[in-house]
């Protein structure tokens, strides 16, 4: 997030960094889940696309959460006035139209978005699975840095974009599971 962006009035920084996300390359999630384990997920933006290229995507991408409040408000709103199953059937055609409507805007920049994902098992020392996690945490360790570095100076822009090029090309279906191996 640039400087300019940090100032101003909470809500909007807040609603800022709800639709362009902390940083423009995409996130690194490493998380506990059930049973002792952890999960790594990487997900990588093309390089290059725009803010609003970035917005419409993180837009089609959390459509499942923001569909689901839509799909509420509506409920909510139009139960008062209608019968249940009538505001049920229009609650529901609102998320599915909703969906469509993100689906389309996000347009083919949603299917260049690259994604890595692995649980890692407390109990299971399954090799490949434990090199993934290590990748994963290793390219999103890179990209993070980067950011960093492009905030201090210490790198160009363009050095900054050759590295986002280089952990997407690593993220390449394929290439990814076969660097593993």
């Amino acid at each position: 997030m640039h400087d300019t962006e940090l100032r101003g009035p909470l809500p909007r920084r807040m609603w800022r960094q709800l639709l362009d996300g902390i940083t423009p390359w995409g996130s690194i999630d490493i998380r506990p889940v059930r049973w002792g384990g952890t999960c790594y997920r990487l997900v990588l933006y093309p390089p290059g696309i725009t803010h609003a290229e970035r917005r419409r995507v993180r837009l089609w991408r959390g459509w499942p959460m923001w569909g689901a409040g839509l799909w509420l408000l509506i409920l909510m709103v139009l139960a008062r006035t209608t019968d249940p199953w009538t505001a049920l059937g229009w609650a529901t055609a609102g998320y599915l139209a909703a969906g469509a409507a993100a689906y389309v805007w996000a347009g083919d920049i949603r299917g260049r978005v690259r994604t890595a994902e692995v649980h890692v098992l407390a109990s299971k020392n399954d090799v490949p699975t434990l090199i993934r996690s290590r990748v994963i945490r290793s390219l999103g360790t890179t990209m993070a840095r980067a950011d960093e570095q492009l905030a201090a100076g210490e790198i160009r822009s363009a050095d900054y974009e050759a590295t986002w090029w280089r952990v997407y090309d690593r993220l390449t279906p394929g290439v990814f599971e076969a660097g593993i191996r």
